[in-house]
């Protein structure tokens, strides 16, 4: 039986390969010092489209789709397949989607309307059907497919830029392996729904948000130099618990991952994450560090009253947005700026984050 300590001298080499090289910000030759990663989620297919042209004049990089790329018309068995081969025939034929894609390049990861339904994890039963159909729509390597199949998930590193520079985008899966939510008592659901929280309590510490062999490829990531890491959530991470999908449901999780960045020293984490339907800054103080996460959503789809969330910082808002991370990297501190934007444009938040102030701490 292989161990956990030879495994993670072979995941570096197989499972962790970052599926990019070369340095993205050199695309840009007026200005070669800049990165730029668009991000968004919650994209209904039958509904306008205008936003992409509007993020595509910023010129990002890469954009991150963040789950929920396309919504069924159904949500339950045994429509659910047929219902997802119908919204990215649909998505397919979006002339400003294509016209991004010919652009920008996007990583896509999924969330529960674009896996198999409403808030559904590991359990699914067409999870290998719906797989091929996201990959089918968002990926187009060979190479990145192949890596994308593994029978744990379709969670991917993209890794570009030179040392000084070296970006990784870590795209977990959270769905594919994880543990069904188990929904609190009728009473205390009532109980909660005047305030607006959901019906899932904080889980049992023997449930799971990654399964074993993502959370050791995740560690392995960790574990490769890289100067910023963006880590691209598909749902909330830093925000706390009120009762709808999030890390904060499994808080053993969630302090999993803390744990793990204060064992690999690994530096300059930034969030992003979706799912809410509504934009909103949280700050986690829980870790060696702090972790901030920018949740955009959606770029159709939104909540008109945000959620409580203990660790917002500023306000949310519930209308159409999307993301965007930049990073002058010829400043001495180089500063993350994150930025919330509808999607007419405007700004929403803006947080310029020192990446000095993004490590562990020496013993």
């Amino acid at each position: 039986m292989i161990t956990r300590r030879e495994a993670l001298q072979v995941l570096p080499m197989l499972a962790c390969a970052p599926l990019v090289r070369a340095d993205l910000a050199q695309q840009w030759e007026h200005n070669p010092g800049m990165l730029r990663v668009a991000f968004g989620s919650c994209m209904h297919q039958n509904k306008p489209q205008a936003f992409w042209e509007k993020i595509a004049d910023l010129q990002p990089h890469r954009f991150v789709m963040l789950g929920d790329g396309v919504y069924p018309l159904r949500e339950s068995p045994p429509h659910i397949i047929e219902d997802l081969q119908q919204a990215y025939a649909v998505a397919a034929r979006s002339r400003e989607l294509s016209a991004f894609r010919a652009q920008v390049p996007i990583s896509a990861i999924w969330d529960d309307n674009d896996f198999g339904g409403s808030d559904i994890g590991g359990s699914f039963a067409h999870k290998l059907a719906s797989r091929k159909m996201f990959l089918d729509f968002w990926v187009d390597s060979d190479a990145e497919r192949q890596m994308r199949e593994r029978p744990s998930g379709i969670y991917a590193l993209w890794e570009w830029g030179s040392a000084e520079r070296r970006t990784q985008l870590i795209v977990p899966d959270l769905r594919f392996s994880r543990s069904e939510w188990v929904a609190q008592s009728i009473g205390k659901r009532l109980a909660g729904l005047a305030s607006g929280f959901g019906p899932y309590g904080l889980q049992g510490e023997d449930t799971t948000m990654l399964g074993e062999q993502q959370w050791l490829w995740i560690e392995a990531c960790l574990r490769r130099p890289a100067r910023l890491r963006i880590l691209a959530s598909s749902l909330p991470f830093s925000a706390s618990a009120r009762g709808w999908e999030s890390w904060a449901n499994m808080p053993h999780e969630r302090q999993r991952l803390l744990d793990l960045v204060k064992q690999t020293g690994a530096g300059g984490i930034i969030v992003v994450s979706g799912d809410s339907h509504y934009g909103e800054l949280s700050r986690l103080d829980e870790g060696p560090y702090p972790l901030w996460d920018l949740t955009a959503s959606g770029l159709t789809e939104f909540w008109p009253k945000p959620g409580l969330n203990q660790h917002r910082v500023g306000p949310a808002f519930g209308r159409t947005n999307f993301g965007l991370l930049q990073v002058n990297w010829r400043e001495p501190d180089p500063e993350v700026l994150l930025e919330l934007r509808a999607t007419g444009g405007d700004i929403l938040i803006q947080k310029a984050i020192p990446l000095s102030t993004l490590q562990v701490p020496q013993a």
